[in-house]
């Protein structure tokens, strides 16, 4: 997170983290689960935004290299991120098909949400019977790609994809012998889900704002910034009885 000068934007992000990391500590009744669809609606439109603004710095690129000739080295620096743009709204199009994938299955129709629950859906959906749902067979691998390829522009970057027993925010012994799918995907509600898939995005567009900004840097274009955010939760256990409630820890 930013520290002092903060924008209106960038504390709005910060307390929709907040309220997501308090929530996933609560048992989960329909009032909560309500406001995770909210946090969920709210990061989708930060995330358009984001994306509205990388399209921007890639035209401020352009305007950066025809200022400067054309000289070959900066067509070579837009030509990368026109490239990275695409790469992009290629992940960015396959999540949001994975949300929409998700609200079929759980019967939520024309957009409207009337289960916010579903864990049951949600982990066929995600997970399969023998590892074969959307989180083992796209989700993560395509995550994992995209962070080794943002690599080469930035290379602090981490797989955006981890087991538990990799990831420090994960500190219950519990939780740890779990991978990445079961630790987002088991036991989880559908509106967990949505908002586990968006902050993800998040995430991604976060990779290409550094990654733009960087390229941007070197032709002399005006930069991006971008707010770290993140978001974590597991559940409490592997099964949840009918009747009883869902409850996560977060980190």
């Amino acid at each position: 997170m930013a520290g002092g000068n903060e924008t209106p934007r960038q504390k709005m992000i910060g307390m929709m983290y907040l309220v997501l990391t308090a929530l996933l500590a609560l048992q989960v009744n329909s009032a909560i689960l309500l406001k995770f669809k909210f946090i969920d609606d709210s990061l989708l439109g930060v995330n358009d935004k984001t994306s509205l603004g990388a399209d921007g710095t890639v035209k401020g690129i352009q305007a950066a290299v025809q200022k400067n000739n054309n000289q070959p080295q900066d067509l070579a620096v837009l030509k990368q991120s026109e490239e990275i743009r695409a790469k992009t709204k290629e992940l960015v199009s396959y999540l949001r098909d994975v949300r929409q994938k998700l609200m079929v299955a759980t019967e939520n129709k024309n957009g409207e949400m009337t289960n916010l629950s579903g864990e049951d859906k949600v982990a066929i959906t995600m997970l399969g019977g023998k590892r074969n749902g959307l989180a083992y067979t796209g989700l993560k691998p395509k995550l994992n790609e995209y962070s080794t390829y943002i690599q080469r522009f930035v290379p602090s970057a981490q797989p955006l994809a981890i087991d538990a027993k990799n990831d420090p925010r994960v500190t219950e012994k519990a939780q740890k012998t779990k991978n990445f799918e079961e630790l987002n995907f088991e036991n989880t509600p559908v509106v967990a889900a949505l908002a586990t898939i968006s902050q993800k995005e998040t995430e991604v567009l976060k990779y290409e704002a550094d990654a733009l900004s960087a390229l941007a840097q070197k032709v002399g274009a005006k930069t991006i910034v971008f707010d770290k955010i993140g978001a974590f939760a597991s559940a409490e256990s592997n099964t949840v009885a009918a009747g009883t409630k869902y409850k996560a820890d977060c980190s």
